[in-house]
């Protein structure tokens, strides 16, 4: 059937456009306004349009003579699926950005999420996670513009980030703010939108799928390797040289599509190996069809620059609503491999004797956390991991055997982001992690540091400043100085970064800002030259990387370069 749309252009930046599909909204309408997340499971159901007739809030109506110039049609879910899918292929775009097909859905005991009779503030609007699951099966078909493959997808927590720690800071909620307001200020009879309802969703933005600061590495022929997520697949980029010209991207292709989170480690018998998470569009199906969300692996073959078959994992608990995962190894050559599992606890299986172990719960007492689980290698070759609740708590477990015990040492820290770990050259831990923003003392997302002091005991935390962007700090320790770096992305979408003055000491405040515009979370490494090398993914979804000129901490960077073709 032919679709009609309405569209409005924003006047000062006419590359932004909203498209109208004059479909219902969910709570609207008690007979049909669930219709867009009953169609998931009836493909058969139908709905009709509403009209809208002069672009005014409720200045719409059922029937077809409302406005002649827009006729009166019906959808069923294929249709949905067409027009977006159409809609993407018109436009080409390079990002997509949608909500949360898969929203966290356990009822916290601190009774955050107590439930309206329609839909759970620690769950979703139903609209939301329809239209979600409906643009991944439009995205099936979409392979970047022009079809090279670089298209990248960024999903966000919808009502449920309300839930989790503030963590924008002054500027990034002026402009959500200021964009409510301009739509309060021109739809005044819209009776769902007022500054009590939608004042704390300006000052909080989560991802469902957040990206990891652990995909570059350094091989063991001393090249440096890349990994990362492309038109919803596994590629990866790798030196030609030591310390030259990249290659790549090469595809690592698996049946279903991955979510936008890599982490890549190093093996004991000096192998990469890669850890990612598949999404099958099965799982969004009501109700829900095996394969679920399955953490699978690849390792490298040989030296070469090749990896093998992806080997599945398994889901933590055989669910749709895990998280995204983590790797470490320990220092008798086990990997361990940690994620979020749908009742929010941490799971980790574990491969030791040539096999993988079944999931495991860390703590099924504990409060759910948030994506973004961080281990390390201690000195004495156990691993200790490190997470952030979604009320800011930093919990901390150390291993026992291929158990792990929990540690109260970071009881007084609270976050806004998941925790990075480091080892400074005298082996002590140290952590990073974002302020919780506050109005009163402003507190707007700056970066915290402690550390394990000479009593063995974690210091209060010093505040680094940065410059209150959001998400992880990627954080290398330099292999030739032993100083740690820190980068981040920052409030302008760019990257800063900062060094120790000397190593195991205090860090330089003023950060330097390397520019760029990205999406996703810094990564860096140490080449084989002993020089740094930190990597973003652009919006245009190619990897650039700044290297250092020279192996001085303090040297200057190159300018901003393509990784790759």
């Amino acid at each position: 059937m032919a679709t009609y749309c309405r569209a409005l252009t924003l006047k000062d930046f006419p590359q932004i456009r909203l498209i109208f599909m004059n479909l219902r909204e969910a709570g609207e309408d008690p007979q049909q306004g669930q219709t867009l997340w009953n169609m998931l499971s009836n493909h058969n159901l139908q709905t009709n349009t509403i009209v809208p007739s002069c672009g005014l809030y409720n200045q719409c109506s059922d029937s077809p003579s409302c406005n002649p110039n827009i006729p009166w049609q019906h959808y069923k879910q294929v249709d949905v699926v067409n027009v977006l899918s159409k809609l993407i292929h018109m436009y080409q775009p390079l990002v997509i950005r949608t909500l949360d097909p898969q929203p966290f859905q356990k009822l916290g005991s601190d009774n955050l999420c107590p439930g309206d009779g329609f839909y759970d503030v620690c769950f979703d609007n139903l609209d939301h996670t329809a239209v979600a699951r409906y643009v991944n099966q439009a995205l099936a078909s979409y392979h970047g513009p022009n079809s090279s493959s670089r298209s990248t997808v960024v999903y966000y927590k919808g009502y449920s980030f309300i839930n989790y720690p503030r963590n924008l800071g002054s500027e990034a909620y002026k402009g959500k703010h200021l964009a409510g307001e301009a739509y309060r200020l021109s739809i005044p009879g819209d009776p769902y939108y007022s500054n009590e309802i939608y004042e704390p969703y300006y000052r909080v933005v989560y991802e469902r799928y957040p990206g990891s600061t652990k995909w570059l590495m350094k091989a063991n022929n001393g090249r440096l390797v890349a990994i990362n997520v492309q038109n919803r697949q596994v590629k990866f980029w790798y030196e030609k040289t030591v310390g030259g010209s990249w290659q790549g991207p090469v595809s690592l292709g698996s049946r279903e599509p991955i979510a936008p989170h890599v982490t890549l480690i190093k093996r004991k018998d000096g192998r990469l190996q890669i850890f990612a998470m598949q999404l099958p569009l099965g799982m969004e199906r009501e109700s829900p069809v095996p394969p679920y969300q399955e953490v699978i692996t690849s390792v490298q073959s040989g030296m070469s620059m090749s990896f093998g078959a992806w080997q599945s994992l398994g889901s933590p608990d055989k669910s749709q609503f895990n998280g995204v995962p983590t790797a470490i190894v320990a220092g008798n050559g086990d990997i361990f491999v940690f994620a979020r599992n749908s009742l929010g606890n941490m799971s980790y299986t574990y491969f030791s004797k040539n096999k993988w172990s079944s999931w495991k719960i860390i703590n099924p007492q504990a409060k759910d956390i948030m994506d973004g689980i961080t281990a390390v290698t201690r000195h004495d070759g156990s691993i200790e991991i490190f997470a952030t609740s979604r009320t800011g708590e930093i919990q901390n477990y150390i291993q026992a055997g291929t158990s792990f015990v929990p540690s109260s040492d970071l009881s007084f820290l609270t976050a806004a982001s998941p925790p990075t770990i480091a080892k400074n050259q005298n082996n002590r831990l140290q952590i990073f992690y974002r302020e919780i923003v506050t109005e009163e003392p402003e507190k707007y997302g700056r970066v915290l540091t402690s550390w394990v002091g000479e009593d063995g005991k974690w210091t209060n935390p010093t505040v680094l400043y940065g410059d209150a962007g959001v998400g992880p700090i990627t954080v290398v320790r330099h292999d030739r100085t032993g100083h740690l770096m820190i980068f981040q992305r920052n409030s302008w979408g760019g990257i800063s970064t900062t060094q120790q003055q000397t190593p195991n000491s205090t860090f330089q405040l003023q950060w330097n800002l390397r520019g760029g515009l990205f999406d996703e979370y810094p990564t860096a490494a140490t080449d084989n030259q002993g020089r740094a090398v930190f990597m973003a993914k652009g919006a245009d979804g190619k990897l650039y990387f700044q290297r250092q000129t020279s192996t001085n901490i303090i040297g200057s960077y190159g300018q901003w370069t393509i990784v790759g073709d």
